[in-house]
């Protein structure tokens, strides 16, 4: 679980300073998860991998499904020309499932989303004084680039902590 942890704390430093979460931080923990997979025959893991890329996948490549889709069930859409989250996200979340499974992950995510609103709400409510923009920000009126890499990768590992703790 330390190199999950490290990717997590490296990762999250570059997508805050420069917004990127690099291949040279995501693919060693990734390979390193898998061969640790292997040898604990954990199988369960590696198809853990599978499911949350291809979750996330959805999320990166499809902007305009996933912004449609949203609107069907009353969340926030995806702004015109713009992605939800970038590939290092994608990576990361990869990266993350081979250590933790896939329902960390996917909890983790929903955790860090919200966490993001309320965090970047808060700062968007400081920075113009007035607190509907909370909710413009919320409701897709206002959109903001947001490093999402801490929010997943701390949002992982809090529900992975928590399932350890009520397993």
């Amino acid at each position: 679980m330390l190199p999950a942890i490290l990717l997590v704390t490296v990762a999250s430093y570059t997508d805050i300073k420069e917004g990127k979460i690099y291949n040279k931080h995501t693919v060693p923990v990734f390979i390193v998860g898998i061969i640790l997979a292997v040898i604990q025959k954990r199988y369960d893991l590696i198809l853990s991998a599978v499911i949350a890329f291809g979750f996330f996948y959805i999320f990166f490549a499809f902007p305009r499904f996933v912004s449609k889709l949203a609107a069907v069930f009353g969340a926030v859409p995806v702004p015109a020309g713009e992605r939800a989250m970038g590939g290092g996200d994608v990576k990361m979340a990869t990266a993350l499932a081979v250590y933790t499974g896939y329902l960390p992950v996917l909890y983790g995510t929903a955790l860090g989303a919200l966490a993001a609103i309320v965090i970047n709400g808060i700062k968007l409510w400081r920075a113009t004084g007035t607190p509907q923009s909370v909710f413009y920000l919320a409701a897709g009126k206002i959109s903001q680039p947001v490093a999402f890499g801490p929010y997943l990768g701390l949002g992982v590992l809090v529900c992975w902590f928590l399932e350890i703790l009520y397993l």
